[in-house]
C-alpha cells in the first residue's frame, strides 16, 4: 500500500460521518502522527507476542541469523555492532575458537547488573566445553563474553523496526523536501491497526468526550 493512500484512508476514518467536525490534517502531520503510533503499535505487539496473533503479526519484521560486525575485543568480552534496523533482541549464537578447535555457541542475554555475578558462578560462565556463555545488549552492540576461547563471529536473530513512512508534497523541519516512502515491511492488516490508532488519536484531540466515544467504537470495529 503506498503512504499516500494511507493518508487518504486515514482522512475517511476522521470524517466519515456527523461524530466528526471535518477535520483537516495536512501530510506532513499525518507523517508524524502515523510514525508515533507505529511505534506504540510495536511496542504493544512485541510486548504481547507470547499471542499467535501477535506472532503472525509481527512475522515480517523478524530478521534470522544475521551476522554482525565484531568492533573490539577486550580479555573477557567482544562487541558486536546491532543491525542499524534493530529494535529488540530474540537470540543469537557465536562462532567460537580455543586453540585449533572451533565451534557454535549459544549466547544467553542476561541483564547488565548480573553480568559480574554470573562470571563468577562456574555453573553460569562462558564455556567452550559446554558451548554457552552469556551476553547483554548495551550502547548499540551485543556484548559477548569469553574465557578462554575467542569469539570470532556473532549471529543474531531479531525484531526489527518498520521504517518510517514519509509523503512527498511538503517542507520537513529540517528544510529539505519531504519524499515518498511507503509502508513496505508491514502487512495491510497491520497498516490498518495503525491508521485506526492514528484516527483515534485525532479524534481524542480534535472531538467532544461524546463524539469521541462514538467514533473510538466505530473505528475499532471497521476492518
Amino acid at each position: 500500500m503506498k503512504a499516500i493512500e494511507l493518508y487518504k484512508n486515514f482522512l475517511l476514518k476522521i470524517n466519515k460521518n456527523d461524530t466528526n467536525s471535518n477535520i483537516s490534517i495536512s501530510k506532513g502531520e499525518f507523517v508524524i502522527l502515523y510514525n508515533e503510533q507505529k511505534k506504540v503499535w510495536l511496542a504493544e505487539k512485541v510486548k504481547n507476542k507470547s499471542n499467535d496473533i501477535d506472532i503472525h503479526d509481527l512475522e515480517r519484521l523478524y530478521v534470522k541469523d544475521k551476522e554482525i560486525k565484531k568492533s573490539k575485543s577486550d580479555s573477557n568480552s567482544s562487541h558486536f555492532e546491532l543491525p542499524v534496523d534493530f529494535y529488540i533482541y530474540d537470540s543469537s549464537y557465536s562462532l567460537a575458537k580455543k586453540g585449533k578447535c572451533v565451534r557454535e555457541i549459544v549466547n544467553w542475554l542476561v541483564k547488565p547488573r548480573n553480568v559480574n555475578i554470573l562470571l563468577g558462578d562456574t555453573n553460569n560462565s562462558p564455556s567452550f566445553e559446554y558451548e554457552e556463555t552469556i551476553c547483554i545488549v548495551s550502547q548499540n552492540h551485543l556484548v559477548v563474553y569469553k574465557d578462554e576461547f575467542d569469539v570470532n563471529k556473532v549471529y543474531i536473530s531479531y525484531y526489527k523496526e518498520p521504517i518510517d513512512i514519509d509523503i512527498e508534497g511538503y517542507i520537513k523541519f529540517d528544510g529539505t523536501m519531504s519524499t515518498d516512502i511507503d509502508p513496505i515491511d508491514l502487512d495491510t492488516k497491520s497498516i490498518s491497526e495503525i491508521i485506526n490508532r492514528c484516527a483515534i488519536e485525532t479524534i481524542r484531540i480534535y472531538e467532544n468526550p461524546e463524539g469521541f466515544g462514538l467514533a473510538q467504537n466505530r473505528i475499532q470495529t471497521e476492518n
